[in-house]
């Protein structure tokens, strides 16, 4: 049969887009109603999914790979065996995510976020995160922002763009840039000072 679409090329996704929860500051009441609306919904699991991308800045599609059996209890920690990159790495959890983790812990090789109809596959939760979304009052959010949320969080804390490569798993510094908010005010400031200290000595 004939397809309409065929020959017309998808426009790229604008991966520079920039949206995290909070401003440069401070974390807001966006996550705190978030994480509420979260802990509220019908997907008893959403709340572990969110928390994970926020803390562990893991991507949706490493989140919803890891299995029982990927989860270190006693490290806090979860093996990406497959990554965008296609290198193996870690996330790392904090004990609130091993909390959650501990409420569902299983046995075995199952997915963390399996489908009840399909335990081969991932949870269909896009009607349960826009229903959140909804619940929060936030607009323009998407899951991935979760990962641009946990980059600006490690960088207000002065953690280098370095570690925050490392802990992300971003292939370049670019990515890290790309992902963590620019707090012009701030170097600004920064600039002012070292330049008045260096330069101020030479005007006469």
């Amino acid at each position: 049969s004939y397809n309409p679409t065929r020959g017309i090329k998808l426009r790229p996704e604008n991966n520079e887009r920039m949206r995290y929860l909070g401003d440069e500051n401070h974390a807001s009441d966006e996550e705190v109603r978030l994480l509420r609306a979260c802990k509220e919904s019908h997907w008893p699991k959403l709340y572990l999914l969110v928390l994970m991308g926020i803390s562990s800045g893991g991507r949706l599609s490493e989140l919803f790979r890891l299995r029982w059996c990927d989860v270190d209890f006693d490290k806090c920690t979860g093996m990406l065996h497959v990554t965008k990159n296609g290198q193996r790495r870690k996330l790392l959890f904090t004990p609130k995510v091993m909390d959650e983790l501990q409420k569902f812990r299983e046995i075995g090789t199952a997915l963390i976020f399996r489908s009840d109809k399909n335990p081969n596959k991932p949870f269909p939760f896009r009607k349960h995160w826009k229903q959140a979304l909804l619940q929060a009052h936030i607009e323009d959010f998407r899951f991935h922002d979760l990962r641009h949320t946990c980059a600006s969080y490690l960088a207000r804390e002065n953690v280098s763009a370095m570690k925050i490569k490392e802990i992300l798993g971003h292939r370049s510094l670019k990515s890290t840039e790309r992902s963590v908010p620019l707090d012009v005010e701030e170097n600004q400031q920064i600039v002012e000072a070292v330049m008045n200290k260096y330069l101020g000595a030479n005007d006469d």
